[in-house]
C-alpha cells in the first residue's frame, strides 16, 4: 500500500471532515524506474494540488498514475499531468468513470499519455 502524502478537506473545514480527495505514491516492487500514483476522489482547481504532491514525490522513468478510485476530474487534472509529462513518462491506469473518459478526451490526454484498462497493464506497457 503506498502512503498518502496529502489529502484535500472542504474550504474552511475542521477536522475531521469529509476528504474530498487524496493521493499516494510508491515505487513498484524491486524497480526503482517504475512509481505507481493512486489518486482518489474529485480532482478539480481546490484539490488538484494532492495531484502534483503525488506526481512530484518521485522521479521515475515511469510513473503510473491509477485513477481507478478518482469519482470526478475536470481540466485541472490535465495540467496536472501534463506538467508531470514533461518529466516523466505517464501511463494512465483505469477503469475509468464515463465522466473521466470524457475529459480525458476532451482535453486531448489521450493523445498525449498512454492508457490502460487497469494498474496491472499500465505497468506492463
Amino acid at each position: 500500500m503506498c502512503p498518502t502524502l496529502y489529502t484535500a478537506h472542504p474550504a474552511g473545514a475542521q477536522q475531521p471532515e469529509p476528504v474530498l480527495a487524496h493521493a499516494s505514491a510508491c515505487r513498484l516492487g524491486s524497480d526503482p524506474d517504475v512509481v505507481l500514483v493512486r489518486v482518489s476522489g474529485e480532482i478539480d482547481l481546490d484539490t488538484v494540488h494532492v495531484v502534483h504532491t503525488a506526481l512530484n514525490a518521485y522521479r521515475a522513468r515511469r510513473t503510473v498514475v491509477d485513477l481507478s478510485r478518482c469519482s470526478f476530474a475536470d481540466s485541472s487534472l490535465f495540467h496536472a499531468l501534463v506538467d508531470a509529462h514533461r518529466h516523466q513518462h505517464l501511463v494512465l491506469a483505469g477503469p475509468y468513470t464515463r465522466q473521466l473518459e470524457q475529459v480525458l478526451t476532451l482535453t486531448g490526454a489521450t493523445a498525449l499519455v498512454p492508457l490502460a484498462p487497469d494498474s496491472a497493464a499500465a505497468v506492463r506497457m
